[in-house]
């Protein structure tokens, strides 16, 4: 803002446009200075850009959709834990249909903005199906989430479809694909912003390769790629988010019916519309859970993640599932 002149003359405002929002130019007697007066334009934040920056693809937290399809997507299908010495008894090529209610899960989460401290909590069900073809298997899975944070409420719904294929090299060695599309609904309440309801949309290739010559320990690496794209009412035009995860994970069989295992996965966004941001664009997974066979077509299992090396967000989960075959 400038004034041509401060005595003797009626002064002038030239808007630069350094804030949004219309403005008046209030001409001043002389020896006085011009006053701008703001509209309520600037000082209101962009509809929907804050149910973007909690739940959407800008962020990585454990209240993003994306990050939540991907951790889905790459823990229960690219790298599950592996299977005990009673399930490695069954018979293959024969088809098999399997139900699972997994991801029973609790996560306390923590955003550590400098400007915005938020605790919450994450409450979370994911049941799914599948059916296994030979060597393909072909599923969903239908997660649900129920958020509860100092600035905002919210559910989210959705479905996840996938596609996989397994590939014997050798009798111990094994390469495994999986193909999935995705869509998650977050409906958010909040009595801090403009609250509008958020559409994700995505899909992804991944692949694994496990060594398991059906001993104690049992290795796997894995590698994943994801896409996902946001919609609000008012914003339709993000740029998409593209997601690379590789991990690694070991486990180990006790006795027959028991295994434990150890993972670490490397999560990057490599998104050019977020090279800008003043915020991480990368983090890691660190988990260690553990599952019990009861007969070789029903596991009980649990475990416990955390996401680390993020500045933004700190996430802790725990989870209990089980999965049934016939």
């Amino acid at each position: 803002v400038e004034s041509d002149s401060i005595n003797g003359e009626n002064s002038t405002i030239n808007n630069r446009d350094i804030i949004r929002g219309s403005t008046e130019t209030v001409p001043a007697r002389s020896g006085q200075i011009d006053v701008i007066v703001a509209t309520s334009d600037t000082i209101t934040a962009e509809e929907g850009s804050e149910v973007v920056k909690y739940l959407g693809s800008s962020r990585l937290s454990g209240t993003s959709a994306s990050v939540r399809s991907s951790q889905l997507v790459f823990s229960r299908l690219v790298d599950p834990i592996m299977r005990t010495h009673i399930e490695n008894e069954e018979e293959n090529g024969d088809s098999k249909v399997k139900v699972f209610m997994t991801d029973v899960k609790y996560e306390h989460g923590k955003f550590n903005d400098d400007s915005d401290n938020s605790n919450g909590h994450i409450a979370g069900l994911t049941a799914g199906a599948s059916i296994d073809i030979g060597r393909y298997t072909l599923g969903m899975m239908l997660p649900y989430d129920y958020m509860d944070f100092d600035s905002f409420k919210a559910h989210r719904t959705g479905i996840i479809l996938y596609g996989q294929s397994k590939w014997n090299f050798t009798d111990n060695l094994s390469f495994g694909t999986t193909i999935n599309g995705n869509y998650l609904y977050s409906a958010v309440s909040s009595k801090v912003f403009t609250a509008n309801d958020l559409h994700t949309v995505g899909g992804g290739l991944s692949a694994s390769l496990k060594y398991d010559n059906k001993g104690d320990f049992v290795p796997r690496f894995s590698i994943s790629y994801q896409t996902n794209k946001d919609y609000t009412k008012s914003q339709t035009t993000n740029s998409l988010q593209h997601l690379i995860k590789a991990g690694s994970s070991l486990g180990y069989r006790i006795g027959k019916s028991a295994i434990i295992r150890v993972s670490a996965v490397y999560t990057r966004d490599v998104s050019s519309q977020y090279s800008s941001l003043n915020q991480d664009n990368d983090y890691v997974d660190v988990g260690v859970e553990g599952s019990w066979s009861i007969s070789k077509d029903w596991q009980i299992k649990g475990g416990y993640n955390r996401m680390v090396a993020l500045d933004t967000y700190v996430g802790d989960q725990v989870y209990l599932g089980s999965n049934y075959r016939f």
